[in-house]
């Protein structure tokens, strides 16, 4: 079983090095989020699945990454279809 995805603070710090298997999903990328909350972008997740993900964001305080991780990493529901007036409420 694969280790989880985490998320992962970048840094300036001299000799920092980005993880193995991590994607930086800061505002420089498609990933990155151009709002001030809540919205994330159509881009694909399958690039994501199962990576850890880096931004500039303090670690413990919310931030788009870790919208990002959760959705990257579900497991895919199946659509199903119903006839009109046979859906469950």
């Amino acid at each position: 079983m694969a280790p989880m995805a985490e998320r992962i603070q970048l840094s300036r710090a001299k000799g920092w090095r980005m993880p193995p298997n991590t994607v930086k999903v800061d505002r420089t990328t498609k990933w990155g989020n151009p709002f001030r909350a809540g919205n994330v972008g159509p881009f694909g997740r399958e690039p994501l699945r199962g990576k850890n993900l880096a931004c500039w964001c303090e670690l413990g305080k919310p931030c788009h990454a870790d919208v990002l991780l959760v959705l990257a990493n579900a497991t895919p529901q199946p659509i199903t279809r119903h006839k009109l007036g046979e859906c469950e409420e």
